[in-house]
């Protein structure tokens, strides 16, 4: 009994006629078949194909396209046709005459044919196959067309791999098998190093056609492997039955029908499911449920991070199935997927849409996936805030974050240091000690901005919503809060402790060794921060831990500090304390009327600075809402924040001339 087999679509070496080429015609003769059998290689092993020529059907190569190489993929790699008219068959072959267009890519191929640089044309075609099995082992079967038929022809650097081939969905090869042995051919049977006309290949010509089939098979499996893997994806986003993924898995082995092209059809399969279901202008069961709304919501995201920053967000299995998409495509997704039908929708309609501007559907099930604007606001929100924590902020090294509850003027209270015990116990009695104190008050203020998501950027498919846009008001919330730190240092704020400025004579903390950073300032700046006393006047020790300065000291600062030297002169020798100190530049000491630099201590040891966020909203948050001013939503980013001197005993100030 016979059972149908599908083989791929073939292609066969033939060979260019250089004498019969016309310059001025643009035309030369192939030999394009001589009907000799050839023995291929498959993934399922070694086997004989024979092509009579009176079976042939040339039906389909009057006119039919000259590709480059066989990319037949895009209209661009068509680089001529076969003249109709000139289609020639005899009993030993067949002819035609390929005509080259004019354009750079057919010019390119039409003058290697004409140099002899290619010598080889390859012909692909479609055919119905009789199989006939081997009777001795070790033998391979021989499939003979009964019809085939010839749909393109190809120039190639080399004859075209027998055993490579592009699956034709609407082409498929039906193959009946019967037992028997094979039938001797009229053609001579030809061995893997012989060519069509049963010359001898030369070894090296053997060799590189040996290894161009080995790759074509590996290349054609990983290729398969792939789009099966992404068709898989495909299937379980859009709920398919068992049955139904099974089919549309099934597809990836056809490598000339487009993931796209195969995921349009999906589409429109599920539109049509929806206007079957439609009663009443209503829709019934077809969403999504909300745990896969809510997979699908997540999935997008992830595929719209990985397109607008793909060395930030690597692509998770889950959002492969989008990686293709565009946002209008997402869109439609969105709204289909919340069982309302896109069918007749245009561009900027189903943009709008899901966006919610067109004052559809708002219910529950709307708002589980379709709710477009909150997905695109997660997307961005999530580039925003990772890009906010990447923002280098230097000043966050000599501060102390401290989060505030509320709004509310609060307090930052400064305590002395715990007394030290000044005489032994006496009939186990405990001496008491008081500490003193002292605060500055702080409360947050709320920064923020505005920026709109416009249908036309969903339309346009434009990314930059989701990277350059986020990168840069997270930069804008950084300086923000640089220009509200560096600014307490750069005022000279008065503190509340003493009603004194931070930097003040009679605090000890103002340098009188002026200069850039060299061993004798920095000597200086260290003894002012060691002799600095707490509240009950008890010693600190405090250490130099940062050396903030400006831009243009910068160097010089990290010359004297870090770089790794032997001094030449004992007066110049850093010691291994200033070793450890750190340099922080800032170029907002470079616009003071007086130029200084600012030794600071470790905040471990003394209160300096704090700055803290809202609690629950630490760094930027973001929210989005329908825009009224534009035709999209409205990002809206805000930052609650504040910064405070709290003590003034970790600063020196150092000036430089």
């Amino acid at each position: 009994m016979s059972s149908p087999r599908t083989l791929p679509m073939q292609r066969r070496a033939a060979t260019a006629q250089p004498s019969t080429l016309n310059e001025e015609a643009r035309t030369i003769e192939v030999v394009w078949t001589t009907g000799a059998a050839v023995r291929r290689s498959s993934w399922w092993g070694d086997y004989i194909e024979e092509l009579p020529l009176e079976n042939v059907d040339n039906s389909r190569l009057e006119g039919a396209p000259v590709f480059d190489s066989h990319r037949g993929g895009s209209t661009l790699s068509t680089v001529g046709r076969v003249v109709p008219g000139s289609i020639v068959m005899s009993r030993t072959e067949g002819r035609a005459t390929l005509e080259f267009d004019d354009d750079e890519l057919s010019e390119a191929v039409f003058r290697k044919l004409a140099r002899g640089f290619v010598r080889d044309v390859s012909v692909g075609y479609v055919a119905e196959y009789e199989h006939i099995r081997a009777m001795k082992k070790g033998e391979p079967d021989t499939f003979r067309a009964t019809r085939w038929q010839p749909i393109e022809i190809s120039p190639t650097p080399i004859g075209a791999d027998p055993g490579a081939g592009v699956r034709d969905a609407s082409h498929g090869c039906t193959v009946h098998f019967r037992a028997g042995r094979a039938a001797e051919p009229e053609s001579p049977m030809l061995n893997k190093d012989t060519d069509a006309s049963g010359v001898a290949l030369d070894e090296a010509r053997a060799q590189a056609r040996a290894q161009a089939r080995a790759q074509a098979r590996k290349d054609t499996l990983a290729e398969i492997d792939e789009r099966r893997e992404e068709l898989d994806l495909l299937a379980r986003g859009l709920g398919l039955s068992q049955a139904d993924a099974s089919r549309v898995v099934a597809r990836a082995s056809e490598l000339d029908v487009p993931v796209a092209q195969i995921r349009k059809e999906l589409l429109q399969a599920r539109i049509a499911e929806q206007e079957l279901a439609r009663v009443d202008g209503r829709v019934s069961t077809v969403s999504m449920g909300a745990e896969e709304s809510d997979k699908t919501r997540a999935a997008m995201v992830e595929s719209i991070l990985h397109r607008a920053a793909p060395r930030h967000y690597q692509l998770t299995e889950g959002a492969r199935m989008f990686r293709a998409y565009s946002l209008l495509e997402m869109a439609r997704v969105s709204l289909e997927s919340a069982g309302r039908s896109t069918r007749g929708m245009n561009k900027r309609q189903v943009a709008t849409a899901a966006l919610g501007l067109d004052g559809g559907r708002r219910d529950a099930d709307y708002m589980g996936v379709a709710d477009f604007g909150e997905l695109l606001e997660n997307a961005a929100g999530k580039r925003l805030a990772d890009a906010y924590d990447e923002f280098p902020s230097p000043w966050m090294e000599f501060c102390t974050r401290d989060d505030r509850p509320d709004f509310k003027k609060g307090k930052i209270h400064e305590l002395s240091a715990v007394p030290t015990p000044d005489k032994p116990l006496e009939s186990d009695e405990y001496e008491r000690k008081a500490l003193s104190t002292t605060y500055e008050e702080a409360q947050l203020k709320t920064y923020g901005l505005i920026v709109p998501l416009t249908r036309q950027a969903i339309i346009n498919d434009d990314l930059s919503a989701f990277d350059r846009v986020p990168r840069a008001i997270a930069a804008a919330f950084r300086r923000l809060e640089a220009n509200i730190i560096i600014g307490l240092i750069t005022s000279n704020p008065t503190l509340r402790e003493d009603g004194k400025p931070l930097f003040h004579a009679a605090h000890g903390n103002i340098s009188a060794v002026r200069g850039p950073a060299a061993l004798d300032t920095a000597s200086e700046a260290q003894k002012l921060l060691g002799l600095q006393k707490g509240l009950q006047g008890e010693v600190l020790n405090l250490g130099m831990a940062y050396w903030l300065t400006s831009v243009a000291r910068r160097v010089a600062a990290e010359q004297f500090f870090e770089a790794d030297y032997t001094a030449v002169s004992a007066a110049a020798a850093r010691t291994r304390s200033l070793g450890r100190v750190k340099v922080l530049w800032d170029a907002r000491l470079d616009s003071t009327t007086s130029e200084y630099a600012v030794a600071i201590a470790n905040p471990a040891q003394i209160d300096t600075i704090h700055y803290g966020y809202l609690q629950g909203e630490e760094g930027v948050y973001t929210e989005s809402r329908r825009g009224f001013d534009v035709d999209g939503i409205e990002l809206k980013a805000r930052s609650n924040f504040y910064g405070q001197v709290v003590d003034y005993r970790g600063f020196v100030k150092v000036p430089v001339s």
